[in-house]
């Protein structure tokens, strides 16, 4: 670098350093050295050569013995520096002040083709330099730079549109900075938030980010693990709540798939398992209610309050159910003596595990029930072992659970269980009672379905007195099944339909669509004893008007059938004669002749078969 360029750009560096200096003129404070070497390194931008540093070093010196007062040094160092850096007009200041000081004349600036030479220098070097900060992205360096050089040279060919440019470029990372600035903070709340579990508000914020910056890394990285992550999260509750709906545990499914669907409402099959367990409980929820009425007819406040229980258990939202647990609970608790004395006398009968149960629901209703206290006490002692209590109430954890969850077989085997280790526990005993029944209930009205459905396929195939053997199998069991009354209902209307019609032609004396019709009544309903005795005497009938037409057509046949008759006889032909008087009969039934033949000959018969 020449001489001339290095003054050049001392001259533009270091007035920027004594800016602070020149308001102050002579203090009696110490050298602000530190401030002004403070000024000096901000407005340096990586410029560095010998001739610019020893520059710099003269004018704090000078500057410092200013300062001071001593003002020949100092005049001495400030025309050192004006000979390195003619242009310096801070330099030609402080000179002059100092200069004042002492009463010597002031120092003019030099002008003239140097001076020229210098200023141009200078402008090429901060073109350049801004250049170089620019290609480098340094883009608050280079305006700093065009800057200086338009206040030099506003007519600087085409700097204008370069600060413009940079100014823009500037304007744009301002505005990314910005963007990314609020883009991490959107990411860092979306980020707290998706560690309490609250991914449903995370999305929104880190979709936000992402709009704001679509380079953010992390806000995408995130964003996907959280999608990948409630993707996985649904599933798992999925299934989780398919394994219990298929056990049975309705709410706990219910519960799963509700908070799966809070993850993505938009999970059609989710939505669509929360309404089929919803449609359950409210099953499961009938059932209980009609339980605890049932139990509550019978007098048995204590399992009333159960079922209540069991029902606000499985719906903590059913008002109706809860105020109707309340009023038992407050009837129960007017009853507390009363149970207290059950309790007593289960006690005396030894029936320990009992009287522990309602004696602590005593003292569960009043704490301060000392009596009770101590029969509870005293009944605790004559249970076998903590180990059995243990068990005992294990056993009728598993036991209810499996009854809230309409697992009847498993409920009663724990039922079973515990009366194994207490046999006078009577709760224990009415509740096997009543898994047992609702066991057989279920097994029954599937075995009921069955049988109807091969009664409809037997009635269907004409098999109706086999259809009706497996209905009545079906009354046997269920004498209220509306599905086979409706079947016998339909066939007998069909019956009575055939019977009338059977009748009419009875009445008509049309006796083959009369037997017809008998036949289709019998046929509906075999035992129907009218229908077998209209069908006889229409079949007698039937054969009467034959034998009346076949003899209106030949009246000689009868006399012809027994001269017939006569000759075979004579002929000692017996059995063909006895053959011919029969027919004779077949065609008069009134004809005493024959029946006198008829008897006298087998008479006869009977006595050659003894000889």
């Amino acid at each position: 670098m020449n001489t001339v360029m290095q003054k050049t750009i001392l001259a533009g560096l270091i007035p920027l350093a004594c800016a602070t200096a020149l308001d102050a003129d002579i203090a009696t404070q110490p050298s602000p050295e530190p401030a002004v070497v403070e000024a000096i390194d901000t407005t340096l931008f990586g410029i560095e050569s010998p001739l610019f540093k020893q520059g710099v070093h003269l004018y704090r010196e000078a500057l410092a013995a200013y300062m001071a007062g001593r003002y020949l040094e100092a005049i001495h160092g400030f025309e050192q520096v004006l000979r390195l850096d003619p242009l310096h007009e801070e330099c030609y200041t402080l000179l002059n002040r100092a200069q004042e000081k002492l009463g010597i004349r002031k120092v003019r600036k030099p002008v003239g083709q140097d001076t020229a030479a210098a200023l141009v220098s200078r402008q090429q070097e901060l073109y350049k330099a801004g250049m170089e900060h620019y290609a480098r992205g340094e883009f608050h360096k280079a305006r700093d730079r065009w800057q200086h050089l338009h206040d030099l040279n506003a007519d600087y060919p085409l700097l204008q549109s370069y600060i413009a440019k940079v100014d823009a470029e500037i304007a744009e990372m301002s505005r990314a900075r910005a963007g990314r600035e609020r883009a991490d903070r959107l990411f860092e709340k979306a980020s707290n938030l998706s560690m309490r579990d609250r991914v449903r508000e995370a999305l929104p914020l880190l979709d936000s980010a992402r709009a704001l910056c679509p380079a953010h890394e992390s806000a995408a990285a995130l964003a996907s693990r959280i999608r990948k992550t409630t993707a996985q999260a649904q599933d798992q509750g999925l299934q989780r709540g398919m394994v219990l709906f298929e056990n049975g545990a309705y709410r706990k499914a219910l519960t799963a798939w509700e908070k799966a669907l809070r993850l993505d409402t938009t999970n059609a099959r989710l939505a669509g398992h929360v309404r089929e367990a919803k449609a359950q409980l409210k099953e499961i929820e009938k059932l209980y209610r009609s339980e605890a009425e049932r139990r509550y007819a019978q007098g048995n406040l204590r399992a009333a309050i159960d079922e209540y229980r069991r029902l606000a258990d499985i719906s903590p939202h059913d008002s109706a159910a809860t105020r109707r647990l309340a009023e038992l609970q407050e009837e129960y608790a007017g009853s507390v003596e009363s149970a207290y004395d059950s309790a007593v006398a289960l006690f005396e009968r030894e029936a320990w595990t009992e009287a522990a149960h309602l004696l602590d629901a005593v003292l569960r209703l009043d704490p301060s029930h000392a009596p009770a206290r101590e029969y509870l006490e005293k009944s605790q002692t004559h249970l076998a072992s903590a180990k059995t209590r243990e068990r005992i109430a294990g056993l009728e954890s598993q036991a209810r659970t499996a009854e809230q969850e309409g697992r009847w077989h498993e409920a009663a085997a724990s039922w079973q269980d515990v009366l194994a280790l207490d046999s006078s526990y009577t709760t224990a005993r009415d509740r096997l009672a009543f898994c047992r029944d609702k066991a057989r209930a279920r097994k029954t009205d599937l075995a009921i379905q069955d049988m109807f459905r091969q009664s409809v396929a037997l009635y269907q195939q004409g098999k109706v007195r086999k259809a009706r053997t497996l209905w009545d199998g079906i009354l046997a069991k269920d004498p209220g099944n509306q599905m086979v009354r409706q079947m016998m209902e339909r066939i007998q209307a069909e019956t009575n339909a055939q019977m009338s019609r059977a009748e009419k032609y009875a009445s008509r004396k049309d006796w083959s669509a009369a037997v017809t019709a008998y036949q289709r009544v019998l046929k509906l309903d075999p035992g129907n004893a009218a229908a077998g005795k209209g069908l006889a005497s229409a079949r007698a009938a039937a054969q009467n008007d034959a034998a009346r037409k076949e003899r209106a057509v030949d009246p000689d046949k009868v006399t012809v059938l027994f001269n017939r008759g006569l000759d075979l006889y004579m002929q000692k032909k017996l059995d063909a004669a006895l053959v011919e008087w029969n027919k004779v009969l077949e065609l008069d039934p009134d004809n005493q002749r024959a029946k006198t033949y008829i008897r006298n000959l087998k008479k006869k018969l009977e006595r050659l078969k003894q000889l």
